[in-house]
């Protein structure tokens, strides 16, 4: 969770609001898949000024943990050939991820 409250953090940060302001210049059809892009609608809410910032980032981040976890759901029902099977690697593990790696 804590990972992607991060990588949500930085997506704000690294201008995803000024983004979110050019789509609602646009006033695309609701139904476009860009529209529908995860935080976009909170952005957007912050900026016609129906939630605080806070609370924009805080549902574009359990938006994004909730995607995660229906991502997580789905490939762990998926039956797979063992040859397809990932490895999973802990991404704080550097020598873990050296030696996996060093092994492909």
């Amino acid at each position: 969770h804590e990972r992607i409250n991060k990588r949500f953090d930085v997506f704000v940060q690294s201008g995803a609001l000024d983004e979110a302001r050019t789509v609602q210049t646009l006033n695309p059809a609701a139904n476009l898949t860009g529209v529908q892009a995860l935080g976009l609608q909170a952005l957007r809410d912050y900026i016609d000024g129906r939630v605080t910032l806070f609370e924009a980032i805080e549902h574009g981040q359990t938006q994004s943990r909730q995607y995660a976890k229906r991502q997580y759901t789905w490939f762990r029902g998926q039956e797979l050939p063992a040859e397809a099977r990932l490895d999973l690697v802990d991404p704080n593990d550097i020598k873990s991820a050296e030696e996996f790696f060093a092994t492909k």
